[in-house]
C-alpha cells in the first residue's frame, strides 16, 4: 500500500491548466523570444512527432504503442547545437536556474551527443544544455511547488525519466482541444505520440503565458470523472474535485476503472488514503463504489480509516455526489491493478458443480503462479478443496472472501464455506515446484437448504444438505420437536459425513434438556449432542441418518442455534496390502502413498490359522496419530475370536508383539489424512500352542488357579484370559514370580502392563483379565466375587465376601448388614478399600450404626483391612464429582471363637501358644483412663504383619501393627487387639501395663484422643541426669479418629548450641522443623502441630547435656491458624450445650502468612462471656514471654495488635463454672517492611525503612548469627539526620542533642528505635530518631524495630565480624578474639563453654587491661589473664568457661589459645616427702585423658620420674605420646617405650596429658615436690 501523501514512482499525478501555469512562472523564460514558431516546430521535428496531430479523445487512456515510445526517446537525444538553437528561439538562457534534480537509483548511459540520466544540475551552473531540456521538461510534469521568496526558485523534483511513461494521461487531458489542430478522422480513434503530447504540452503553456485563451479560466467547469485503464506499470490517483481544499456544492462524479492488464480475473486494488466527506446517514454527501461483475455496492461518507478495497471483477465504478449544504475536504483514493496470471470468473444458476484448478492441475502448480477466481451464483452453493492436496503452507497462500467487499481470510480445509460469491486468491510459494506437491482444485457444489423441521433430504457426490434451526442465528424455538432424514446416494468409496458449522445450544447435566440426537442405522446406540460443538465432524459408513433436536422452553435467546451441512467425502476402500513371505508368515500392510489419495481410508481382513493354533503378531512399523481413546481417530481395531475381544491401536507400538489367544485374527483399519509418516506393518505368524494359557470363564464364588510349567526357560508367553460372568469381579493372587508379569484389567494387548513382584498388590479389581508370562513355577490364584452397585439400597452379606461400589454415581447410599443377626459368632464385618478414583481426595464415608461414628476413607486406607463390631454399616460417596467419588469395596462378615477381655491393673500378658492358630481371636484391654503401653515381642516383624491394633477399643481404626513402624502402643483408653489365623512358625508376646504420666521413651508411637496429656523426656545413661551418645529416637504422635493439634510446651532444654552434634526436631510432611536451643529465647517454648508428625532426636557424642522435657497436650480445641492478606478468620471456644466445657485448655498458634517477619496481626473481641475464674491469655513471642494481654469476665470491642507475625491464645476453663464462651476474629496487617535475615547467607549488608520502596511507619527486622558467630549492627549517617560520635566504652548512655528537639514530654517526637538481642522487644533499648546509637555486637539474634514516618530514611549496615562463643567439642580447636588479627571493636562477649575438661594454651594475648579481660574459669577457681608470660597453660576442670569482655575499639588485636578437650582422671596435691604416684592408661578413645598435680607449697621444683611407659604408634610423637604441661608453658613429650626417665620442672601446677590412638597405652610416673 503507498504511504498516505507519498508520490509513487510510475504514478501518473493529472494537471489542470492552472497548475501548468504556475510550474512555467517558476521558469525563469525571458518572454519576448517565445513566439520563435520555427524553432519550435524545429524541436518538433526533431523529436519525431507522428504527425497526425489528432488529440487524444478520452482523458486517462493510456499510450502504449511503439511509436510514442520512441518520440520522447527522440527528445532526449537531441544534439547540443539543436537544444541551443531551440533555447535561443525561445529566448531562455536561464532555463535551469533554480532547478535541482535527485539522482535516479539507476543510471543509463546515453549517446555520445545525447542526453545522460542521472545528470545533477544545481542552480544556475548550466553545464549541460542536455539536462536543462530535462529540468523544462519537468516543470509541467512534477508535483506544484509554491514559488521561493528569493530571485531563484528552488524546486527539488525526481528525475524526469523516471516519469516518461506516466507523462499520457497528464498531457493527454491538457492538450485536448488547446491548440485545435487536427480533427478526428470519421471511425478512426485518433492517438497521440509522446512527441505530440510533449510538444502541445509546451506549446500550450506558452501561448497561454502571452494572454491567448485568458478567458478560459473564467469559464472553466469543475470537471470530475472519467475512465481509467490500467496496466502493469499504470497507476492513478484519484480526488475529489479541489482536494485537498473542499469540494463544491452539487457535484457529481463518476469513474470507470477497469484492469485491463491481461485477463479477465484480474483485479483493482483502491487505497483510501485519505476521506471526509459529510457525516451523516450517506445521504448527503457520499461515494458509492459499484462492483460491476458481482452487481453489488458500497457506499462511504463522513471520515474513513486508511483501508483497501478489491473488487471481485475487474472493474468498479465510483460516483462521487454532493448537496448544496456542507462541504468537506474531500478524498485522496489511489488506484491500482492487481494482475493474476491464472484464474478465471465463473458465473452460474447453482445447479451444477463447479471445479476450479490451479495451472497444470495435478502436477505442481509453477512458482511464479498467482491465481484469482470469482464464482457468482444465482443460489447458495458450498464450495470445499477436492481430494488431498497435503499441507497447503507448502503450496503457497490461499485466501478466500464469501462477500462482495468482505475482508479476506486464511483459507481452513476443515471448513465448509456456504454462498452465493465466492472469491479466492492463491499465490504459489516461491519453491513451490521444488516441494513436488501436487496441485489444488475447489469443488464449488450446489446446497438444498432448510431451515423447518420434519424434512427428508437427498446429499450425492456433487451435491450437500445444508439444516439450519428455526431462527439461526439468532436462537431456536422453543420447546421444539424436529426431526430430519438424511440418504446418503453415494457408492463404496464414499463415505457420510456432518459436519457442525455452528453448534450452540443449552449445555446440561447428560443433554438432559436441548439436544440434537444423531441415529446411525449401523449404530446400537444414539449419540447426543449439546453445548457448543462448533467444528465437530459426523462420520459414518452408513447410508442413512436419522436427526432429532428436541428444546425446553428456557432457551430465551441465549444460544445461537446450528447449522449442518450433510455431505460425502470420497475414501480409499480397502487398498492395505497383504502379501506372504513364507508358509506361514503374512504381512500386512497400510495403503501405500498415492497421488490425490482421499483423506479418508478404511481396510478390512481377516486370517484363519489351524485349528488349535495361534498367531504370532508383530509390529514391525507402527506409527499412527496417538489419541485418547484410539477408536476416535486413526487406528487399527484387532479381533481375537479366542479372546472374544475387539481391540484398538494408535500412537508408536513399532516393536509391540504377542500371541493371539485363538486361531481366527480380523483386523479394521480406519484414518484419516495421507502423511506418509503414518503407516504399519504387521507380521502375522502362524504359531502352534505353547502348552499353557487359556480362556476361562468365573462365575461368583468360583476360582481358578494357573500354573506356568515348572521347567524352563519357556520359548512363548502363556496367556490366558479370565472372564467374570454375573456382574462379578476378579481379584488376582501370585506366587513364586521372581522376574514379572504383563496384566491387562481390559483384556486387551494394548493395555498390557509389566508387574515386578514389589508391584503386584496395585493390581485392583476387574471384570476381564488378560495374563501373560514367560516365566517358569508360578501360580497365579483368580477368584470372582459377587459385585453389588445399587445405590439407595441394602446388601445382606452371605457366607462369600462380596465387592461393592457405586460405579461413579453420585450422591450413593448402601447399607451393608451381615445377614446373620442371630447367629451370636457373628463379631464383626470387615471391609478393605480395594480402590478409589482420585488419590486427593477422600472418596466414601463409612457410619457405623452401632457405635454411632463417621469417617472417611481416602486413598491412604488403600488395601488396609479394618472392622467393625457393628452388624449394620452405611455407605455414602462424598466425592464433589464421578472422577472424586468412584469406590471399590471388598466387605464380608466375620465369625470369631477366640480371644477374652482384659481389666488392666498392673500388667496382663498373652503369649501367641495359648492361641487358636487357625481362627481369628479378639482381645480388649481396658484400663481406668491412665495410660496404657502395649508391647509386643517378637523375633521376626513378620508376626505384626498377623496383629491388628486399635488404640480407642473400635474396629474401624484397627491397623496392621506393622504399619505403624513400630512395636509399641500408649493409650489411654482401651486397646482392640485382632490376630488373624497364623502360621505355626510365628511365635509373639503382648504385653501391656500402665505406665506413668511421665516417660522417657526413644522409638514408640502415642496415639492420642481428646484430652491426651502427658511428658516426654530425652532418654538418660543409667543413674546419670545426661543423654547417652549414639542416641537415634523417634516418637511419633498420632490420633486414630482424625487429625488432631497437638501442643508441645518445651519445659526444659539443655542441648549444644552445635547442631551439628546433637539435633532435636519435629517432622511434619517430610519437612523438619529445629528446635535450636540458641534460638530459644525462653522457656516454656511452644509448638503447636496437627498429627501425625514425629520428633526425631540425634546424638553423637558423650557431651554432658541433660536433654529435653516436652509436655504435650491434645485437645479437640486450638490449632494451627494461618492467615492470609486481607482475609479474617474467627476463633470461637469450644462449644456443648451452648457453653463452653470445664478442665479445657485450648492453644492457637495464629500467623500471618506472609514472608516478612513485620507483617502483624491485629486481634479484636467480637463477643466475649467468660467467667472471672477462666480466662483467655494471648502472648506475643516478639514481645514478652509473659502473655501481653489477659482477658475474663466481659471484655467485649477490645483490641490489640502483635509486634510481629505471630500470636499465641491460649484459654484455660476450671471446673467452678461456665459461661457462653468468646468469639475473635484475626486478620493479617501487612507492614511492606521489615525482613528475617539469616546471615550465613547474607554476610553483610544494609536494613533499612525505605529499602522495600514502602512507604510503612512500621518497620521489623531480625538478625541471625550463626552459632559461634557476632554479628555489628551499627547505624548509617542518615539515620535520625546524624552522624555517629565514637563513645569511650561504647555503651555509655546517650545524651539529648540541644540544637535538636527528639524527645518532648518524655516522649520521642520524630519515631523511635528499639534494639533488642533477648529475642523479647521488651528488653531492649529504645532510642528516639535523632539520637546517637552505639554500635551493638551480638552473638544472638537482634531485633530492630523502626517505628518512623517513611519519609525519615534510617538505616543500619551489618556484618558478621568472626566467631565468638558457643559449645567446646572434642578433640580440640583453636579460639581467637573477633577479627582476628585485626583489632576487635567493642563493646562485646564472648562465652565457651564445654562440659568436659580442657587444657588451654594462650599463644596470643594483646588487651587493654583497664577495658579487656579473658577469663578461665572452672567450678572451683576463675583465672583473668590481661597480660602475662607466654605461651600460657592451664588446665581447667569440667564443666569449664572461656569468656571474653572487650570494651576497647579498634585498638588491641585481641587474643588467640589452643585448647585440648580432655577427661580428667584425678587431681593431687603433694608436699615434701608426699610424692603423687600415678598409673595411668588409655584405651584409644578419642578424648586425651589427663591427670592434674599443684604443689601445695609454692615456689617449689617439681621431680617428675617415668618408671615405665608404653606409647605405641606414631615415633614422633606427634600423634599418640605421653606430655609433661607446665603451667608457665614448658612441656616434654614422650613416646614408644622407656624406663626410668626423670624431668625436672619449676613450676607451681602440672599436667600429664596422655593421648593415644591405638588399643592401649600406659604408663607409671611419681611427682615429687624438692626444695
Amino acid at each position: 500500500m503507498p504511504p498516505s501523501g507519498s508520490l509513487m514512482e510510475g504514478q501518473p499525478r493529472i494537471l489542470n491548466r492552472e497548475e501548468g501555469k504556475l510550474l512555467y512562472s517558476n521558469a525563469t523564460i525571458n518572454p519576448e523570444k517565445r513566439r520563435n514558431k520555427k524553432r519550435i516546430r524545429r524541436l518538433r521535428n526533431v523529436c519525431g512527432a507522428a504527425g497526425d496531430g489528432h488529440p487524444h479523445p478520452a482523458a486517462g487512456d493510456a499510450l502504449r504503442t511503439q511509436e510514442q515510445k520512441e518520440g520522447i526517446e527522440n527528445i532526449l537525444s537531441l544534439t547540443t547545437k539543436e537544444v541551443t538553437e531551440v533555447l535561443e528561439g525561445l529566448g531562455d538562457t536561464n532555463v535551469t536556474a533554480g532547478l535541482e534534480f535527485e539522482r535516479p537509483e539507476v543510471s543509463v548511459e546515453g549517446t555520445e551527443d545525447g542526453l545522460v540520466e542521472g545528470n545533477e544540475v544545481v542552480g544556475a551552473s548550466g553545464n549541460s544544455a542536455e539536462d536543462a531540456i530535462m529540468d523544462f521538461i519537468n516543470e509541467f510534469i512534477g508535483k506544484p511547488s509554491d514559488p521561493e521568496p528569493s530571485d531563484v526558485a528552488v524546486v527539488k523534483i525526481p528525475n524526469p525519466r523516471n516519469y516518461l511513461n506516466l507523462l499520457v494521461e497528464n498531457l493527454t487531458r491538457e492538450s485536448h482541444g488547446e491548440e485545435g489542430e487536427g480533427t478526428e478522422h470519421e471511425g478512426e480513434k485518433p492517438t497521440l505520440s509522446y512527441h505530440d503530447l510533449v510538444v502541445a504540452n509546451l506549446t500550450r503553456q506558452r501561448v497561454g503565458e502571452e494572454g491567448e485563451g485568458a478567458g478560459d479560466a473564467e469559464d472553466e467547469q469543475v470537471s470530475c470523472g472519467g475512465f481509467v485503464s490500467l496496466n502493469d506499470e499504470i497507476q492513478a490517483t484519484i480526488t475529489s474535485p479541489g482536494y485537498p481544499n473542499n469540494y463544491p456544492a452539487n457535484v457529481e462524479c463518476v469513474w470507470t476503472i477497469a484492469a485491463q492488464i491481461g485477463t479477465d480475473s484480474d483485479q483493482v486494488h483502491l487505497w483510501i488514503s485519505d476521506f471526509e466527506l459529510e457525516d451523516g446517514s450517506c445521504r448527503s454527501d457520499s461515494l458509492r463504489i459499484v462492483d460491476n461483475l458481482v452487481g453489488s455496492s458500497m457506499v462511504l461518507c463522513g471520515d474513513q480509516r486508511q483501508q483497501g478495497i478489491t473488487s471481485r471483477g475487474n472493474t468498479l465504478t465510483l460516483t462521487f455526489t454532493s448537496d448544496a449544504t456542507v462541504e468537506h475536504k474531500g478524498f485522496l483514493i489511489r488506484v491500482f491493478g492487481l494482475k493474476s496470471t491464472c484464474g478465471e470468473v465463473v458465473q452460474t444458476l447453482g445447479q451444477d458443480p463447479v471445479f476450479l484448478s490451479t495451472p497444470s492441475f495435478p502436477l505442481t502448480p509453477p512458482s511464479e503462479s498467482q491465481c484469482h477466481w470469482l464464482v457468482v451464483a444465482k443460489a447458495e452453493m458450498a464450495l470445499s478443496l477436492w481430494g488431498n492436496p497435503g499441507q497447503l503452507e507448502d503450496q503457497g497462500v490461499i485466501k478466500i472472501s464469501t462477500e462482495t467487499f468482505g475482508e479476506y481470510e486464511k483459507y481452513d480445509p476443515d471448513k465448509i464455506y456456504l454462498s452465493d460469491i465466492f472469491t479466492i486468491m492463491f499465490t504459489a510459494a516461491p519453491d513451490s515446484e521444488a516441494s513436488q506437491q501436487q496441485g489444488l482444485q475447489f469443488q464449488v457444489v450446489p446446497t438444498n437448504r432448510v431451515d423447518s423441521c420434519n424434512k427428508s433430504l437427498v446429499v450425492t457426490n456433487e451435491s450437500i444438505a445444508v439444516i439450519a434451526s428455526s431462527k439461526y442465528p439468532r436462537g431456536y424455538q422453543a420447546n421444539s420437536r424436529c426431526w430430519w432424514t438424511l440418504h446418503y446416494n453415494a457408492g463404496l468409496e464414499y463415505r457420510s459425513i456432518l459436519r457442525m458449522v455452528d453448534f450452540d445450544v443449552e449445555d446440561g447435566n447428560s443433554c438432559r434438556y436441548d439436544h440434537l440426537e444423531i441415529v446411525d442405522e449401523r449404530q446400537t446406540a444414539a449419540q447426543r449432542f449439546c453445548g457448543d460443538r462448533s467444528g465437530f465432524q459426523y462420520s459414518t459408513e452408513s447410508r442413512k441418518l436419522l436427526l432429532f433436536f428436541q428444546s425446553d422452553a428456557y432457551n430465551l435467546g441465549r444460544h445461537r442455534g446450528f447449522l449442518l451441512v450433510a455431505a460425502t467425502e470420497r475414501i480409499r476402500n480397502n487398498e492395505c496390502t497383504v502379501h506372504k513371505t513364507n508358509n506361514v508368515t503374512y504381512v500386512f500392510a497400510s495403503p501405500p502413498p498415492r497421488p490425490l489419495a482421499p483423506d479418508y481410508s478404511v481396510c478390512n481382513h481377516s486370517f484363519t490359522g489351524p485349528v488349535g493354533g495361534r498367531f504370532a503378531v508383530r509390529f514391525s512399523h507402527f506409527f499412527l496419530e496417538k489419541n485418547k481413546k484410539c477408536e476416535t481417530g486413526n487406528h487399527l481395531a484387532m479381533e481375537d475370536s479366542g479372546a472374544d475381544r475387539k481391540e484398538y491401536f494408535c500412537g508408536d507400538k513399532t516393536g509391540l508383539a504377542f500371541l493371539t489367544a485363538g486361531n481366527l485374527l480380523s483386523f479394521s483399519y480406519h484414518a484419516t489424512g495421507t502423511d506418509p509418516t503414518q503407516r504399519f506393518e504387521v507380521e502375522i505368524r502362524e504359531v502352534r500352542d505353547p502348552g499353557c494359557g487359556g480362556n476361562h470363564v468365573l462365575y461368583p464364588g468360583q476360582e481358578v488357579v494357573l500354573h506356568t510349567p515348572r521347567e524352563g526357560p519357556l520359548e512363548q508367553d502363556c496367556i490366558w484370559v479370565v472372564q467374570g460372568q454375573e456382574d462379578s469381579l476378579l481379584l488376582l493372587d501370585f506366587k513364586n514370580v521372581k522376574t514379572e508379569v504383563q496384566i491387562s484389567q481390559t483384556g486387551l494387548f494394548s493395555d498390557l502392563f509389566t508387574y515386578e513382584p514389589r508391584t503386584l498388590h496395585f493390581i485392583g479389581p476387574a471384570e476381564r483379565y488378560m495374563i501373560l508370562s514367560r516365566e517358569a513355577g508360578i501360580t497365579i490364584t483368580v477368584t470372582a466375587y459377587a459385585s453389588f452397585s445399587q445405590c439407595h439400597a441394602v446388601l445382606k452379606l452371605g457366607g462369600r465376601p462380596v465387592i461393592v461400589t457405586n460405579l461413579a454415581v453420585v450422591p450413593c447410599h448402601q447399607v451393608v448388614t451381615s445377614g446373620k443377626e442371630s447367629v451370636s459368632s457373628v463379631t464383626s464385618i470387615q471391609y478393605t478399600l480395594l480402590s478409589a478414583s482420585h488419590p486427593s481426595t477422600c472418596s466414601l464415608e463409612v457410619t457405623d450404626e452401632e457405635e454411632g461414628a463417621v469417617f472417611d476413607l481416602c486413598s491412604k486406607d488403600w488395601k488396609h483391612q479394618y472392622e467393625t463390631s457393628s452388624t449394620r454399616l452405611h455407605l455414602n460417596a462424598i466425592g464433589s464429582s464421578e472422577a472424586e467419588s468412584t469406590y471399590v469395596l471388598l466387605v464380608s462378615a466375620v465369625t470369631t471363637s477366640c480371644g477374652d477381655t482384659f481389666d488392666v491393673r498392673e500388667r496382663v500378658i498373652v503369649r501367641s501358644r495359648n492361641m487358636e492358630r487357625d481362627v481369628t481371636c479378639v482381645y480388649r484391654f481396658v484400663g481406668d483412663g491412665r495410660r496404657m503401653v502395649l508391647d509386643v515381642t517378637t523375633s521376626s516383624r513378620r508376626a505384626l504383619s498377623y496383629i491388628r491394633v486399635s488404640t480407642d477399643g473400635s474396629y474401624q481404626t484397627l491397623k496392621d501393627a506393622n504399619l505403624y513402624g513400630t512395636i509399641s502402643f500408649e493409650t489411654t483408653r482401651e486397646f482392640l487387639v485382632v490376630v488373624r489365623p497364623f502360621p505355626r512358625s510365628v511365635s509373639f508376646v503382648i504385653h501391656v501395663t500402665k505406665a506413668p504420666l511421665v516417660s522417657s521413651p526413644c522409638d514408640t508411637c502415642i496415639v492420642l484422643r481428646e484430652g491426651s496429656q502427658g511428658v516426654i523426656t530425652s532418654p538418660h545413661s543409667h543413674g546419670l541426669a545426661t543423654y547417652p551418645a549414639h542416641l537415634s529416637c523417634s516418637i511419633k504422635f498420632e490420633s486414630e479418629d482424625r487429625n488432631r493439634s497437638v501442643v508441645l510446651e518445651v519445659q526444659h532444654l539443655d542441648l549444644p548450641s552445635n547442631t551439628s552434634l546433637d539435633v532435636l526436631k519435629v517432622v511434619k510432611d517430610d519437612k523438619a522443623t529445629l528446635i535450636d536451643p540458641s534460638r530459644v529465647p525462653w522457656l516454656p517454648f511452644t509448638l503447636v502441630l496437627d498429627t501425625p508428625f514425629t520428633l526425631r532426636f540425634r546424638t553423637k557424642t558423650n557431651n554432658e547435656f541433660e536433654g529435653y522435657r516436652i509436655r504435650y497436650d491434645a485437645n479437640d480445641c486450638g490449632g494451627i491458624v494461618r492467615l492470609k492478606k486481607d482475609l479474617p478468620i474467627t476463633i470461637r471456644s469450644p462449644n456443648s450445650w451452648g457453653q463452653y466445657p470445664t478442665h479445657t485448655r485450648c492453644v492457637w498458634l495464629v500467623e500471618a502468612s506472609g514472608s516478612r517477619i513485620s507483617d502483624r496481626i491485629k486481634l479484636k473481641i467480637v463477643q466475649f462471656d467468660v467467667h472471672e475464674s477462666d480466662f483467655v491469655e494471648v502472648f506475643d513471642p516478639l514481645q514478652s514471654a509473659a502473655p501481653v494481654a489477659v482477658f475474663r469476665g466481659d471484655a467485649t470491642g477490645d483490641t490489640l495488635k502483635s509486634v510481629g507475625h505471630q500470636l499465641r491464645v491460649v484459654f484455660t476453663s476450671d471446673g467452678r463454672h461456665v459461661s457462653a464462651g468468646f468469639t475473635l476474629r484475626v486478620r493479617a496487617v501487612a507492614s511492606g517492611c521489615g525482613e528475617d535475615i539469616d546471615t550465613s547467607l547474607r554476610a553483610e549488608g544494609v536494613i533499612s525503612n525505605r529499602g522495600s520502596n514502602s512507604d510503612s511507619e512500621y518497620c521489623l527486622f531480625r538478625l541471625k548469627p550463626n552459632p559461634g558467630k557476632v554479628v555489628s549492627l551499627k547505624p548509617l549517617k542518615d539515620t535520625g539526620g546524624k552522624k555517629n560520635k565514637p563513645q569511650a566504652g561504647g555503651g555509655e548512655d546517650l545524651q539529648e542533642e540541644e540544637q535538636e528537639v527528639v524527645r518532648v514530654d518524655g516522649e520521642c517526637s520524630r519515631g523511635k528505635v528499639v534494639v533488642s538481642t533477648s529475642g523479647a522487644l521488651s528488653d531492649g533499648v529504645r532510642y528516639c530518631v535523632g539520637e546517637e546509637m552505639p554500635t551493638l555486637h551480638s552473638t544472638t539474634d537482634v531485633l530492630l524495630l523502626v517505628e518512623a514516618p517513611a519519609a525519615l530514611p534510617i538505616s543500619f549496615g551489618y556484618q558478621v565480624v568472626g566467631g565468638c562463643g558457643g559449645n567446646l567439642v572434642g578433640p580440640g580447636g583453636i579460639l581467637t578474639s573477633p577479627r582476628y588479627p585485626e583489632p576487635f571493636v567493642g563493646p562485646i562477649t564472648c562465652v565457651w563453654t564445654s562440659r568436659l575438661s580442657l587444657l588451654v594454651t594462650v599463644t596470643h594475648l594483646d588487651l587493654d587491661p583497664h577495658l579487656d579481660h579473658l577469663i578461665l574459669a572452672e567450678p572451683t577457681r576463675a583465672i583473668t589473664l590481661a597480660a602475662a608470660h607466654l605461651p600460657r597453660r592451664v588446665l581447667l576442670e569440667g564443666p569449664s568457661t572461656i569468656t571474653f569482655k572487650g570494651s576497647s575499639v579498634g585498638v588491641k588485636s585481641g587474643f588467640r589459645l589452643h585448647y585440648d578437650c580432655v577427661v580428667l582422671q584425678r587431681t593431687w596435691h603433694i608436699t615434701l616427702g608426699s610424692p603423687a604416684v600415678i598409673l595411668g592408661w588409655h584405651n584409644g578413645q578419642p578424648e586425651a585423658r589427663a591427670w592434674r598435680v599443684t604443689a601445695a607449697e609454692p615456689g617449689r621444683e617439681f621431680v617428675v620420674r617415668v618408671w615405665a611407659a608404653y606409647i605405641p604408634g606414631d615415633p614422633s610423637c606427634e600423634v599418640d605420646y605421653l606430655e609433661v604441661v607446665g603451667t608457665e608453658g614448658g612441656s616434654q613429650r614422650l613416646c614408644g617405650g622407656m624406663m626410668l626417665h626423670t624431668l625436672h620442672l619449676p613450676l607451681h601446677d602440672l599436667t600429664l596429658l596422655l593421648r593415644n590412638s591405638a588399643s592401649m597405652a600406659g604408663f607409671v610416673v611419681t611427682v615429687h615436690l624438692v626444695t
